[in-house]
Parts: C-alpha cells; structure tokens; sequence
C-alpha cells in the first residue's frame, strides 16, 4: 500500500476524493486537508496554503483550476495546490460541498443547499435548481452530452438541457440593465493610481463593489451598503496593486454585472 507522507496514524483521517491533472494525483481528506502526489503514489506532500478549512469533500480538475469542496465553502487552486483562495461569493446558505462537475467554463456544485452554477471559474455562483424538487436532496451529478443530471436522495433522477445555462447568464444582464448604469474609467496606471466606478441607480438598493485577481481571489470590497436612486461614483486607489487583469463586479440587490479591467 502506497501511503507515504499521508497521516494514517490519526484515527479520524480518511480520503473523500480523488482528482488526477497531468501526472498529479490529489486527494482529498477528511481532516488534513488536500495531499498531491507526484509519483503516482509512492509518496504524499499536503499542499494546504490558504485553506482555512481542511475537511475536503470534493475535488475536481477544470480548465487548468483544482477545485475543492469542503464543509466550509469552496475553494480554487490555479497552480497545482500550491495556493489555494476561497470562492464563496453568492454561495448563500451553504455549509457543504459534495461534488463538482464541469462543462466548458460551467462549473456545477452539488451542495447542501441544492446545485449552484458558476460561469466565471467560481468568482460567483448562482443556483441553478430550476424543476427540481422543494428542498430536494442532491447526491450526485454528472454532465453527459447536452444535459446535466442530477441524482437525489428520495426523489430520483432529474434532468436539465445545459442550454438554460445561457439563459441564467441573459437573464443576471438584462436584470442589472434595468437597476443600473455601469462604466468603469482607468487612466494609464503610471499617470494615476485612481480607478473611477461610475453608475445610476434607478431605484434604491443594497449595493457591494469587489475586486478579483485573474484567479478569482477577492482583492478587496469597495463598498457594501444602501444607496439611493441616482448618480453615483467610487474611486479605487491601485497604488499598491500589482499590474495585471482584475475583474470589477457590482453586486445590486439579487443582480450582479462584472467587467474586467487591466491595470498597466
């Protein structure tokens, strides 16, 4: 048995989940976080920085990324495990990650709290449990050809055209269309380190500013609160931020819009 590097003396250690990228072998366990093995798996390296929650229930490969479910959250690795950041944003009432599954750029999370998609790499998520069952119990899922299915616990087998993905996406636009205007305005980044955030509300709401990294990790929250019908505008200071592509998204009410920047 090949277990080198694995802690098997703790009694409560178990592996929930495999996920294989290239020659890299990654398990998921039960309290110890995320272990990579190069060597198909005569010796194990945990590979935990920046997982605040080590009790991993998922693990999937897409697209370059490693995601990881735990029963904390999600989480996002663009490099092999050696850094991991959180990806909670829109996951609400979620306490537990099961499984991943992946179309193109459309990630699916199979969670306490139903199936949640995200068409950005995790940077958000939307529910996605249109047709099935009030407070149905999602064990599995699994994309095959031009749907997604999903298995439940006492209510069967349930189908969905992966379709109705785009029309999430068309509907999150119009939505945030009709709530607002949004313009971003960035001089060069040597001439000056403002990033102005212009945008009219046409009614009142509950309105939060973040910014990503190009690997989905939260840079900062500009502003979370209440604003009024009207015009209005904020400034980001990128003095000390390095150059590179982020992404700007404003969340208002239950819409959200992003657009990406890059910062020279």
């Amino acid at each position: 048995m090949a277990d080198t590097g694995l802690p098997v003396s703790n009694a409560f250690f178990s592996v929930n989940s495999f996920a294989v990228s290239g020659s890299n072998v990654f398990a998921g366990t039960n309290n110890a976080g995320v272990f990579l093995s190069t060597n198909n798996g005569t010796s194990w390296t945990p590979v935990n920085s920046g997982l605040t929650n080590v009790t991993i229930l998922s693990l999937m490969v897409s697209g370059g990324n490693i995601f990881a479910g735990t029963n904390g959250g999600a989480y996002i690795s663009p490099n092999n495990g050696t850094s991991w950041s959180a990806i909670d944003s829109g996951l609400s009432n979620v306490n537990s990650i099961t499984s991943f599954t992946a179309n193109g750029k459309n990630i699916f999370a199979e969670t306490n709290n139903g199936v949640y998609l995200s068409t950005n790499n995790g940077t958000y998520w939307t529910q996605f449990n249109s047709g099935l069952p009030t407070n149905s119990s999602v064990s599995s899922l699994m994309v095959s050809g031009d749907n997604i299915f999903a298995g439940t616990k006492s209510t069967g087998i349930w189908r969905r055209p992966l379709s109705e993905t785009s029309v999430i996406n068309s509907d999150q636009q119009s939505g945030i269309f009709n709530q607002l205007n949004f313009k971003i305005f960035s001089k060069n980044h040597s001439a000056t380190s403002n990033v102005s955030i212009e945008f009219t509300l046409f009614h009142s709401d509950q309105i939060a500013v973040k910014i990503y990294n190009l690997s989905g990790r939260e840079i900062t929250t500009l502003v979370n609160k209440k604003f009024g019908a009207g015009e209005h505008c904020l400034c980001w200071n990128t003095r000390n931020i390095a150059p590179g592509c982020y992404t700007i998204r404003m969340q208002a009410g239950a819409n959200s819009y992003e657009k990406g920047l890059p910062i020279f």
